[in-house]
């Protein structure tokens, strides 16, 4: 039996490390397995979705995940947005992103944000095409697994689009058809996500299970029906679906599973919060999450190794009532200058015991997502309104209600809100400035004080020339205003 176990979990490694190598040309598989063999068992199935769990959590430099190394969503886009000040100005990747002077050539970051979003997406079609033709899978688990695949691809989706704009489309693992692939309008890309997500939303189960898929466990780190639910609500904010956005956040909102926590904020990032609607377990041994690594500050300031730390901008968004300057921001003095940076989590790496986990999707942000989409709705004021929303999170951050009845200033109001309660949490910020309108009027003043010069085209990331080089389809098809 250990024999025959050892080889399933052999296959799989082969099953999911022969993904896409670069962008979407994808050489034919490199082994003789098959989804055949992979997906006939519910144990090494299950392992296909749970080896996709942990790259996003592990590896130092992983693009779309939280993981603070250089390549990481929560990092490049704070740079490229108002929340974060670079120290060290020599440091040439992370200055291009500050100064907001990306290249289409010699951006190795730009190439590994959109090469690792394929890669991933490629295996999650490897997966779907294994998991849908397999006839010996037990029936439910076979339904979770698609519904954490459809997720997974509507996840990787949904930051690709909003980085790059048009970008290629693929539900296959047909490498052929895949390397001569056009760029797909956002509009069409939405779609899919929209579609993906819906599915997922009636195959995941409204617990969170364990690894077995069978068992209710009170990890939240597999993705369930509420998962999907809360992320479809963020997409139909972006795509001004108001009505569905109220809609699918309120079904998350009244879910007694979670709860805003308000008696310690120190509490929301703690692993399992009763907020946590997704969180990512570090799969390392002996360490929490890998934000400490790069923004805790020492006591002597920021250096080369902690080289960020928040921008005054932000800080003077905080009053200083405001419970989340004192819990999730911490403060370096060295002589008479102080360094303020993100203090969410606080546990270290070195540990015995995992205490924090990342926080992918939180209860706070679906009440900003009801509360804007009511006010585009015109439920302003009263119960059940945008500002009965609005104020569940200043009420929480120890600040007075606001009373305030006009629709721009309330809609201005969830955004200030938004900015101070998700700072450096997966690029927030940076999206919010786009899909806004707003972007153009607050990085044209905030890129000369970060030393750079704003214009409109770089609300886009570059696609690097590398990657484009590689795909005869679009290979002329370069964001406008990139070389």
């Amino acid at each position: 039996m250990r024999n025959s176990t050892t080889l399933l979990i052999f296959i799989v490694l082969l099953f999911v490390s022969g993904g896409c190598k670069k962008f979407l040309q994808v050489n034919s598989p490199i082994t003789s397995i098959t989804s055949e063999s992979v997906f006939t068992n519910d144990n090494t199935a299950i392992s296909v979705l749970t080896h996709i769990y942990a790259v996003i959590g592990t590896r130092v430099n992983q693009p779309i995940s939280p993981d603070v190394g250089f390549n990481s969503i929560s990092l490049v886009t704070e740079l490229s947005a108002d929340n974060l000040t670079l120290f060290n100005l020599d440091n040439e990747k992370m200055r291009n992103y500050y100064e907001n002077n990306l290249q289409s050539i010699n951006n190795a970051a730009g190439t590994i944000l959109w090469d690792r979003g394929y890669e991933y997406i490629y295996r999650v079609n490897a997966a779907l095409e294994g998991l849908n033709a397999s006839t010996t899978l037990t029936p439910r688990i076979k339904q979770q697994l698609i519904g954490e695949a459809k997720f997974f691809r509507a996840f990787y989706y949904f930051y690709l689009v909003n980085l790059y704009g048009d970008i290629p489309l693929t539900t296959t693992s047909d490498y052929l058809f895949n390397s001569a692939l056009p760029r797909s309008p956002v509009n069409t890309v939405y779609q899919q996500i929209i579609t993906d997500l819906n599915d997922a939303r009636s195959l995941l189960d409204e617990r969170y299970l364990a690894v077995d898929m069978k068992t209710p466990t009170v990890e939240r780190i597999r993705v369930n029906k509420a998962a999907a639910t809360a992320m479809l609500a963020r997409v139909y904010l972006y795509t001004g679906e108001y009505a569905n956005a109220e809609l699918m956040a309120t079904e998350v909102i009244n879910n007694p599973l979670y709860e805003i926590i308000k008696d310690d904020l120190g509490k929301v990032f703690l692993k399992n919060s009763r907020e946590t609607i997704w969180s990512l377990q570090p799969t390392y041994a002996n360490q929490n999450t890998w934000q400490p690594r790069f923004f805790l500050l020492p006591s002597t300031g920021p250096n080369a190794t902690f080289p960020v730390y928040l921008s005054a901008d932000l800080i003077n968004q905080f009053s200083p009532t405001d419970r989340r300057l004192g819990s999730w921001i911490g403060t370096a003095t060295v002589g008479a200058t102080k360094y303020n940076y993100p203090a969410k989590y606080k546990a270290g790496t070195a540990v015995t015991a995992l205490t924090e986990y990342e926080m992918v999707l939180r209860l706070a942000e679906q009440y900003f997502i009801r509360a804007e989409a009511r006010a585009q709705q015109d439920k302003l004021t009263g119960t059940n309104s945008a500002l009965s929303d609005l104020n569940v999170i200043r009420e929480r951050a120890g600040l007075l209600a606001s009373n305030e009845t006009a629709k721009p200033r309330i809609l201005d109001l969830i955004g200030e809100e938004r900015r101070r309660e998700l700072f450096t949490e997966w690029g927030d910020r940076w999206l919010d400035l786009k899909r806004t309108a707003k972007i153009n009027t607050v990085m044209g003043a905030y890129t000369t004080i970060k030393g750079g010069v704003w214009q409109p085209f770089k609300a886009l990331y570059p696609i690097a020339q590398s990657q484009l080089d590689l795909s005869p389809a679009i290979r002329d098809q370069q964001n406008p205003g990139y070389n």
